[in-house]
């Protein structure tokens, strides 16, 4: 089973984190306003301005870190 990793952040931090992640089939989230960022081609991004924007994220992933 391949795990999540939900990333508060979808700037170029996230990026470089997810670029990690992707070796090791990890898959990356991102909560971020916007949904053309830079990690945008790397992981779902969710809205952080959607109406349950928050609960979508913790739903999305197993783990959780900061940009």
């Amino acid at each position: 089973m391949d795990k999540t990793i939900g990333i508060f952040g979808g700037g170029q931090l996230g990026r470089m984190m997810a670029q990690a992640a992707l070796p090791l089939n990890i898959q990356c989230t991102f909560f971020e306003a916007s949904t053309d960022c830079p990690s945008a081609t790397l992981g779902q991004v969710i809205s952080s301005k959607a109406e349950n924007g928050l609960q979508d994220f913790i739903d999305s992933a197993d783990v959780f870190s900061l940009e």
